[in-house]
């Protein structure tokens, strides 16, 4: 796990951990509130959640100042991650 995102290769980097750590992710929600799967449990601790919040708000400004947009990076880190067919590769 990254400690900083200081550039958008740092914020593909921390998404690609997050999808191997989660089935489904959505970034305006706090990581304490992700279960594991088929349980009550907490999926992170209170500070592995704390640590991946901090991150993920540094990811969104780092976006905002690159002009990158956060969430589409997401979209795509995910389907790739999980082989989803995009667009790129389907013939029209």
């Amino acid at each position: 796990m990254l400690h900083e995102i200081k550039n958008v290769q740092d914020v593909v980097t921390f998404l690609e951990t997050i999808s191997e750590e989660l089935q489904d992710f959505n970034p305006f929600i706090g990581f304490k509130y992700y279960r594991r799967p088929n349980t009550d449990q907490d999926r992170y601790t209170s500070e592995e959640a704390e640590i991946r919040d901090r991150l993920l708000e540094r990811c969104f400004e780092v976006c905002k100042g690159k002009s990158q947009n956060f969430i589409c990076l997401t979209i795509v880190v995910f389907q790739e991650a999980r082989d989803f067919p995009t667009l790129k590769n389907e013939s029209i």
